[in-house]
Order: C-alpha cells, then sequence, then structure tokens
C-alpha cells in the first residue's frame, strides 16, 4: 500500500485543489527571478489550458508532444496537468541544438495521431537542417500539427476534466538516448503511482521534506522524482532551471542553503561539473545540513566523484549519509533499487576482468596481491517493495548471488508495452511480466550492484571489459576528465575519443601516453586515438557513445586521423 491514498494523477491535483493546499512549486529562473505556484492554483491553470487544448480539437487519447525549453518550465508544467486532468496523453521530448535535434522528429513517427508544441528555437533550427527524404516528409506533416504555445496559456475558459481510472496511460517517457534508441516508455497511473508510494516508503520521506532539482522536465529524474513525487505527496518542490545549472553549477547549492531543501540528485556529470567550478570559489556562509538525500544515478555511480564531494562539502555540514546511490530507469516508473537510508552507501571491491556475464564475482581480500586488478562498486540496495529483480543469463536461466548478468525486473510500478511498438515489446518484455533492462550487474547479501550497460560491454580476445571502466581509470591523466573521454570497440581493438579543443599539433603528445597507459592496465590494442570538439550526451550526462561510432564509420573523422598520421 502506498501512502498517498489515490489511484490517479489527476485525483492527486484535484485533492490539493479541494483541501487548499498551501505547498506548491518554486520556478527558479535566475538568481534573484523566482515564481511560486501552490498545488491549488497549478490545478485552476491546467484546466484553463485544458480549454484552449480542447477548443483546438485536443481531446482524450490524442497524444501532443511537448518540447518546450526550460525558460518556460512554468507553461510545460500548466499543459502537462491539462493533458493529465483531460486524458490528453503528454509526450515530452528534451530540447537540444544538436545531437538531440531530430529526435523529435523520431518521436513523431512513433506516434498514431500526435498534436506537437515545438520550441522556436529547436523549429528554426530543424528547418534549416539538412534532412533525408523521409526527414523531410516527417517534417512538413509535423508543421501542419503544431500547436503555439502561447494560445494555450489565454484565459478563455475552464476546460472539461475527464475521468481517469489507474491503467490509463498518464503520460510517454521517452528513452534519454544513450544507446540510440527511440522508446516511448507506456507509464501508467497505476505505475506511477505504485512508484512514488515506494519511494515515500523506502526513503523514509516526510511531510518536512522538500525537493530541489536542475534535472530537465523531459527527464524521468526531473519529471517523476522531483516533479511528480513531491505534488503526489504534497511536499514543496524547487525546480532550477537546466541551463542555469550549465551556466553557473555554484547555484545549485546556493539555492539549496536558501530554500533549505532536503532531497536533490545529481549524475556523475553534474556532480563533476559542480567540482570542477567550486574549486574557483569559496564559500562561507552555506549550511547543508538541511540536506537529507542526494540522490545519485543515471550512470555508472563514480566512488571517486562522491566521495569528493562528499570531502569538499562536509565542512558545510553535509552528511556523509545524504549520498544515495540508486537504481532505476524510465520503464520501473523511475525506482529499482534504494538502499537503507539511514545508513552510509555500502560498496564491495571485485575484479575487474571477471564482470562478464555468467561469470562469478571475486571479491579483493587480504590475500589478493595486486589491488590494480580490482574495481570498486558501489551496491545500489534492495529492490523497493512493489519492484522484484532477478539476475538471468543470456538465455533468460536465473542466476544466483554473486553472479554477473542481465537485470530483469517486474512489479506494478514497470511498464507493460513500448508505446505502438510490438516487437521491442515482445523483445524485452515476457509473458510474465520480466522485463529485460539490458543493464548487467549482480546481487550480493540481497543487494543489487550494477556495472553498468550491456552495450558498452566490450569483448576482446574472450575477456570482457566496461568502457566506462576504462575511461574512468584514464583520469589520472592529464587533460583527462570526467566525461571528456570515450571508448568504444573496433574489431578486438578500441578507439578512444578525447575532448580537445587545441591545435592538432599539441594532440600528438597525448596519444602514445594514452596508448601505453590502457595497454598498460588491460593488454588490448588501440587502433585510434582520436581529438573530438564534443563528446555527445544525453540530458542526464550519459555519453552517447554509439553516435561517435556511427561517425567513425561513417568516415568522420578520416581527415584528422590522416592528419595525425601526417604529423606524426
Amino acid at each position: 500500500m502506498n501512502k498517498i491514498n489515490i489511484n490517479t494523477l489527476a485525483q492527486a491535483l484535484v485533492k490539493h485543489h479541494n483541501e487548499n493546499t498551501e505547498n506548491g512549486i518554486c520556478i527558479i529562473n535566475a538568481r534573484d527571478k523566482e515564481k511560486f505556484i501552490p498545488y491549488k492554483s497549478l490545478y485552476e491553470k491546467a484546466l484553463k489550458v485544458l480549454y484552449n487544448l480542447q477548443s483546438l480539437g485536443i481531446d482524450e487519447g490524442t497524444e501532443l508532444i511537448l518540447q518546450i525549453g526550460d525558460d518556460k518550465n512554468e507553461y510545460f508544467i500548466y499543459t502537462f496537468w491539462a493533458c493529465i486532468l483531460g486524458k490528453i496523453i503528454p509526450v515530452p521530448v528534451s530540447v537540444g541544438f544538436r545531437e538531440n535535434l531530430t529526435k523529435i522528429l523520431r518521436v513523431f513517427k512513433t506516434l498514431k495521431n500526435p498534436r506537437v508544441i515545438i520550441d522556436d528555437k529547436c523549429y528554426a533550427a530543424l528547418n534549416e537542417l539538412e534532412k533525408d527524404k523521409e526527414e523531410e516528409l516527417l517534417f512538413c506533416s509535423l508543421k501542419d500539427r503544431i500547436v503555439p504555445l502561447e494560445k494555450l496559456v489565454e484565459d478563455n475558459g475552464y476546460g472539461i476534466i475527464k475521468k481517469s481510472n489507474e491503467n490509463d496511460i498518464a503520460y510517454i517517457q521517452f528513452s534519454s538516448g544513450a544507446t540510440g534508441d527511440c522508446k516511448g516508455v507506456v507509464l501508467t497511473n497505476k505505475n506511477l503511482i505504485t512508484n512514488i508510494g515506494d519511494i515515500i516508503a523506502n526513503s523514509n520521506s516526510t511531510k518536512e521534506d522538500s525537493t530541489l532539482s536542475w534535472m530537465p522536465l523531459t527527464h524521468d529524474m526531473g519529471m517523476i522524482g522531483f516533479h511528480l513525487y513531491p505534488l503526489v505527496y504534497g511536499i514543496n518542490q524547487f525546480i532550477m532551471k537546466n541551463s542555469l545549472f550549465i551556466r553557473g553549477p555554484i547555484l545549485w547549492m546556493e539555492k539549496i542553503n536558501e530554500h533549505r531543501a532536503t532531497i536533490a540528485a545529481s549524475s556523475n556529470f553534474g556532480l563533476r561539473y559542480f567540482l570542477d567550478n567550486i574549486k574557483r570559489k569559496e564559500i562561507d556562509e552555506w549550511d547543508l545540513s538541511c540536506i537529507r538525500k542526494i540522490y545519485n544515478g543515471a550512470e555508472p555511480i563514480s566512488i571517486e566523484i562522491i566521495n569528493e564531494f562528499i570531502t569538499k562539502l562536509k565542512k558545510y555540514g553535509l552528511s556523509e549519509k545524504a549520498m544515495y546511490p540508486v537504481y532505476g530507469m524510465a520503464e520501473a516508473s523511475l525506482a529499482v533499487a534504494f538502499p537503507d537510508p539511514n545508513k552510509k552507501f555500502e560498496t564491495i571491491t571485485v575484479r575487474k576482468d571477471k564482470l562478464g556475464i555468467g561469470d562469478k564475482v571475486i571479491e579483493f581480500n587480504e590475500k589478493c596481491e595486486n589491488k590494480t586488478e580490482f574495481i570498486e562498486l558501489v551496491k545500489e540496495g534492495n529492490n523497493l517493495n512493489n519492484c522484484s529483480i532477478r539476475i538471468t543469463g543470456k538465455n533468460n536461466e536465473i542466476y544466483g548471488e554473486d553472479i554477473v548478468g542481465y537485470v530483469h525486473i517486474k512489479g506494478d510500478n514497470v511498464t507493460k508495452q513500448y508505446y505502438n511498438n510490438y516487437n521491442l515489446t515482445k523483445k524485452n518484455i515476457n509473458e510474465e511480466g520480466w522485463l529485460n533492462t539490458t543493464d548487467l550487474g549482480f546481487v550480493k547479501d540481497n543487494k543489487l550492484v550494477l556495472i553498468g550497460r550491456s552495450q558498452d560491454l566490450i569483448n576482446i580476445n574472450g575477456t570482457s571489459y566496461y568502457a566506462h571502466n576504462i575511461e574512468k581509470e584514464c583520469e589520472i591523466l592529464d587533460n583527462i576528465d570526467t566525461g571528456r573521454i570515450a571508448v568504444c570497440s573496433h574489431n578486438n581493438s578500441l578507439i578512444i575519443f578525447i575532448l580537445f579543443k587545441r591545435k592538432i599539433e599539441d594532440f600528438i603528445k597525448y596519444i602514445e601516453d594514452i596508448k601505453s597507459f590502457i595497454k598498460g592496465k588491460y593488454a588490448v590494442d588501440i587502433k585510434h586515438v582520436i581529438p573530438v570538439k564534443y563528446i555527445p550526451k544525453t540530458t542526464s550526462g550519459k555519453i552517447q557513445r554509439y553516435k561517435l561510432s556511427e561517425m567513425y564509420y561513417d568516415g568522420e573523422f578520416s581527415d584528422v586521423i590522416n592528419e595525425i598520421a601526417n604529423l606524426i
């Protein structure tokens, strides 16, 4: 049983209106520019947007793509809840002007009868982008189905609420794009309410909590963890523009300190980015003892980064128990496994060359002579109340503890289908409801230990390696920091991509250092070390290695490879 006694998202908002709730949403648009929206006012605003949607013929069952920039987070929220009240299906899509630009076309193609709200800058960039024939046809069709956001927020009347039930689609969460798939995860009211209830129960949440996040609302952590969870539970939430964090990550902690928020979140990328910036600034007035939990997930968790973060902020009152490494995904309505909320996170040290599918993990002990052969991993904790976990092999054989395999999940919080994609649904979700996350991990003492995505598993000469582990070890080298290196495989060897914006002549001296370092650690061949101007990532900071591989196979790096060869 959840602690919230409702069955749908719409009931949560109606309940706040009826009870005249004083709590609500504070949207942080700048250091000195904020707007507070009580939940009871959100209900009124959403009904006005619903009227305009229904006046345009957008009614129950219609899909509405929401590609709205974070400078309009307020309008995004009004429109999302208008959809919830009117049983329109909202489809949030990330805003991006490089790697995510054509994602809206792929999403548009996946849907049945969509209408579209598209960010003006994205529309202009997409209009100018060179497109193939199929993309051009999709864009022409999309243009005819655009809904102007400004019209939706006009005050013309109140829409008609449509009664929803727990099995209705609440919204569709498209994957963040770390693997290139465009998967529309169907999330019902039951999925979401179940998981939100579990988050409350398994994290020791209280009505004294409040949340603050810089994660975009188009991401499942930003939407479910830091908008739906606090709204359904009825606590205050603070939503900071993602672009504000990118321009000045120190503001994240300044606002937590100012508003005394108790719950925050960040991926490795965000923590590293914050730490790199705080080096240049000392703050005396912070009191971060208010922070109860910092959810850390979205990518394989770096113990080095979280330890550095805790050490750096300990003098400001941050408790070491506040760092909360968790495991989840959109298919689970966000959360799958949480550690004990009353203790500091736990780790396990295992041999890094025994982490292939079917391998039995070997723990480090005093008899082990060479600790460099081992890697420290975080225990993400126990499965939540209504979500089961099992580990399987390639043929779905079920593994016991200490055996590496695919992480499967099942429960009322887990999606039953990918939208309008029967083949993918059948491939990933079996008849019993077990969903293959395609992540790899093992169970130790009933706690899940996540290793990484199976797509990032590199097999060379019979040995398994993980791209992110190789990348992490390279960070001790000069000019290589978190998120600035990507490792891909190619015909039993590796290709290394390094973020490097100086002259190519300056890059040459790093190539042999990188090659000899990796060969010494892993005894693998390296085909190329390539400088790149940017490393594509998702909105949560996951490296999109598949894009770099595609660019390599398409010959986009041929000129720089030839130039390096000539200089050498």
